[in-house]
């Protein structure tokens, strides 16, 4: 895992409060980042899916792709799908932040 992928991590991490193991690959890392994320997102979809939806916003994930999970995905995956998308778009801010940094 690059170490802005790392950071990353890190940082969605902490905006979740979540405690990620230390794993030495990449693929367990990001399962216990998807396991837990989802855990926190289903919570928040059960109580609070405004306050979900303000968490997606500062992430930059749209309502309309946020909307299409929540039409689209079966009611025990919602949490998990929604958790894969922050994964991929913290990967894209990664990419972009490493293509432009100095």
């Amino acid at each position: 895992m690059s170490e802005n992928s790392e950071l990353d991590l890190d940082l969605a991490s902490q905006e979740w409060g979540l405690s990620l193991l230390d794993h030495s690959r990449e693929n367990s890392i990001e399962l216990d980042f998807l396991t837990k994320l989802s855990q926190k997102i289903q919570l928040l979809l059960d109580n609070n899916p405004q306050k979900l939806k303000s968490h997606l916003y500062r992430l930059d994930i749209s309502e309309e792709k946020y909307n299409r999970i929540l039409t689209h995905t079966s009611p025990n995956n919602k949490a998990k799908k929604i958790a894969e998308v922050i994964l991929e778009r913290e990967k894209q801010k990664a990419i972009t932040r490493k293509k432009f940094s100095t």
